[in-house]
Parts: C-alpha cells; sequence; structure tokens
C-alpha cells in the first residue's frame, strides 16, 4: 500500500530561496525648458490673437448697434414686427458669438488650432444674425406649424429665440433642411440630372 507521502507530488517553494533586490527608482525627469512655453510657434499666435481681436471687435459692434437701437426706441414703437426682428438679430449674433469664442478658446487650448478654419470663425457670428432674423420670421409666419404665443414680452421672446437659433446654428440648419424637403420635396438623385 502506498503513503500519502508517495501519491502527493512534493510542493514546491513559490518564493526563490535567493532574495532579489529591488529595482532601482527611476530617475526624476529631465527638465529641458519651462513648461509654459506654447506649442504654437509666433506665427501661429499672431493669427491667433488677431482672431481673439476680431471676435472682441464683433462684440464690441453687437454693443453699439444695441446702444444705437434704444436710442432710437420711440421711432421704432410704431413698428413692433421691426423690433422683434432686430432683437432676433441681436440674440442671435450674441448665441452665435459665444459658440465661436466656445470653440476658439477650445481649438487653442486643446491644440486643435488650424488657420484652415480662418472662414469659418470670420463668418459664424454674421451667419447667426441672419440664421436668427430669418428663423424668426419663419417662426413668426407660422411654416413650421407652431404658433408664437409668449405672454412675455415680444422682443425678449424673439431675442430667446433668436439667441438660441444663434448659437446652434448648425442644428437649425439640418432642421430647416428637412422641413423644405417636406415642403419642397427631396431633390432628384444624380441618375435624374442624366435624363433630363
Amino acid at each position: 500500500m502506498s503513503t500519502v507521502a508517495q501519491l502527493v507530488p512534493s510542493v514546491q517553494p513559490v518564493i526563490p530561496k535567493t532574495p532579489q533586490t529591488p529595482p532601482p527608482p527611476t530617475p526624476p525627469p529631465v527638465v529641458t525648458g519651462p513648461d509654459w512655453e506654447s506649442s504654437y510657434p509666433e506665427p501661429a499666435w499672431t493669427r491667433i490673437r488677431g482672431e481673439g481681436i476680431y471676435l472682441a471687435c464683433v462684440l464690441l459692434l453687437a454693443v453699439v448697434v444695441t446702444s444705437i437701437l434704444l436710442t432710437m426706441r420711440d421711432k421704432l414703437a410704431t413698428h413692433p414686427l421691426t423690433q422683434e426682428l432686430l432683437c432676433a438679430g441681436l440674440g442671435g449674433i450674441t448665441g452665435s458669438w459665444i459658440y465661436a469664442i466656445k470653440w476658439y478658446v477650445k481649438a487653442v487650448n486643446e491644440k486643435i488650432w488650424r488657420k484652415d478654419l480662418i472662414v469659418w470663425r470670420l463668418s459664424s457670428p454674421f451667419m447667426g444674425i441672419f440664421m436668427a432674423v430669418s428663423g424668426y420670421a419663419i417662426f413668426k409666419a407660422g411654416l413650421l406649424g407652431i404658433s408664437i404665443t409668449a405672454s412675455a414680452d415680444p422682443r425678449l421672446y424673439a431675442y430667446g429665440l433668436g439667441f438660441l437659433m444663434g448659437l446652434f446654428t448648425d442644428e437649425l440648419m439640418k432642421k430647416l433642411s428637412e422641413v423644405a424637403k417636406t415642403l419642397f420635396g427631396k431633390p432628384a438623385d444624380d441618375s435624374d440630372k442624366a435624363n433630363r
């Protein structure tokens, strides 16, 4: 009969008998220059500063136009629709300016700024004005099946709606494209163009 020692294989120790030395500590990183230096070259910073100044001027222009319109309040009192459209335009430029400045700061901070996008950055605040005024006119005309019956001052409603339209111009463009396709039908595909 076999003994228990014969049935159970011998167990080898898991820990080696010779002590191992721990690895040497990693040396601290070598600092070659100050970490506050920019990753953008100076010509890029010239353009970045220029865009910042441009966006500040757009904001200043909106404030000046608003001040002028406030002084003309008595002359515009008999034109409520004009007041609403001006308020929608002011809301549009404010919303699109906030969107543009947000992306300006994000692009510089996250190092994704590219000079190729200058056209978008220059035009987006003004695109917000025209989208807001046109979008408000579409709402006001009832083309979307939505009636504007606000209990608040219609100028505040126009400003608020214009602000949202300026802030979300891309989404508004997509939605208006859907409305246009519903009203006018989808455009013919490329195979239909060849038959014309």
